[in-house]
C-alpha cells in the first residue's frame, strides 16, 4: 500500500485502505510497491509513505507542518489529548485520564496522566517528561521551527527585550521561575499562565509541543531525525530526511492502554526524495 504522508496518520488509527484510489491519496506522492493488509481492519503487511522531501523534522517541539504532526501523533509522539477517528471527531485523553480540568478563568490548567503509557525501553511516561518536553520550547536558539504560543501564555517573567527569563533547559537561567509555572505532583501536571488560554487542551491536541520528551534521550538539535518513541512505532535505525526511514511496532506500546491508535501495518517505510 502507498500514500501521501497526509494521509498516513488517519489510516493508522482506521481500517487499511486496499489502494491509493481507495484511500483517496492526496498530497505528493510517487510509486511504489509493497504488501500491506488486504482486508479493512486486518493487522499486518507494510505501509509505504511517499514524500518528495527532504522531511522537515521528527522532533516533536520542531514540528509545525500539519502532515508531520499527524503522522507523529499516530505513529511515535502521544499526547495528554488527541482526536477521535472519523468525520465526528472530538477531543478525548490521551496519555492524560480526561481532556484536562480549567480553573481560573483558563489561566490554571491542570491534566492527570495515566500509569499505563511507556517509552520504547518500558519506562513509564511520567508528568516530568511532559514537564521537560515543554520546557524545550523555550530553547528558541535550539529547538526551532516549532509553535512558541507558549511563551507568550505560561506565568514566566519577561526579559527586558519581552522575552521569558527561562531560555530553556539547555541554559542555567530562570528554571527557577519555569518550576513555578509548571509543576508535577505525581502524575498531575498544572500549568499557570499569565492570561487565559480557554482552548489550551485543543492547542495540545493539534499540536506535538506538548508531547513528553525523556530528559535522559534529549540530544537538543540533534534530535531533530531522532526521536524516542512511546507511541506504537519505533524508528527502525536512522532517518535520513533526504531518504527516509523505516519504522517498526514498539514492543512496549499496548493497545488496550491507548485510546485512539490501532496501529494495523506491522512496518512503516517512508520514503523521501521521490519526485512526482
Amino acid at each position: 500500500m502507498v500514500v501521501s504522508k497526509a494521509r498516513a496518520g488517519l489510516l493508522l488509527t482506521a481500517a487499511v485502505c486496499v489502494s491509493v484510489a481507495a484511500c483517496g491519496g492526496g498530497g505528493s506522492s510517487g510509486t511504489a510497491t509493497g504488501g500491506g493488509a488486504t482486508t479493512p481492519g486486518q493487522k499486518g503487511g507494510t505501509l509505504f509513505v511517499i514524500n518528495t522531501g527532504p522531511h522537515n523534522g521528527l522532533d516533536p517541539q520542531a514540528s509545525y507542518v500539519g502532515a508531520d504532526l499527524e503522522f507523529a501523533s499516530r505513529v511515535y509522539a502521544r499526547s495528554l489529548v488527541t482526536y477521535s477517528v472519523g468525520d465526528d471527531a472530538k477531543l478525548i485523553p490521551d496519555l492524560a485520564t480526561d481532556t484536562g480540568q480549567m480553573s481560573d478563568g483558563g489561566k490554571t490548567w491542570k491534566f492527570t496522566l495515566v500509569d499505563t503509557a511507556k517509552w520504547q525501553d518500558g519506562q513509564k511516561v511520567t508528568c516530568e517528561d511532559v514537564k521537560y518536553g515543554i520546557s524545550r520550547t523555550f530553547a528558541t536558539d535550539v529547538i526551532s521551527n516549532g509553535p512558541t504560543y507558549i511563551l507568550n501564555f505560561l506565568d514566566v517573567p519577561s526579559d527586558a527585550d519581552g522575552s521569558p527569563v527561562y531560555k530553556g533547559p539547555y541554559k542555567n537561567t530562570g528554571q527557577a521561575d519555569f518550576d513555578k509555572a509548571i509543576t508535577c505532583a505525581g502524575q498531575t501536571l498544572t500549568l499557570h499562565f499569565k492570561k487565559p488560554w480557554a482552548d489550551f487542551n485543543y492547542a495540545v491536541a493539534s499540536l506535538a509541543a506538548y508531547s513528553p520528551v525523556r530528559k535522559d534521550k534529549d540530544k537538543g538539535d540533534k534530535s531533530l531525525f531522532d526521536v524516542f518513541s512511546n507511541g506504537p512505532y519505533q524508528l527502525e535505525g536512522t532517518f535520513d530526511p533526504n531518504k527516509g526511514g523505516t519504522w517498526v511496532r514498539n514492543p512496549n506500546w499496548d493497545e488496550k492502554t491507548d485510546p485512539v491508535r490501532k496501529a494495523l501495518p506491522d512496518k512503516i517505510v517512508d520514503i523521501e526524495g521521490i519526485q512526482s
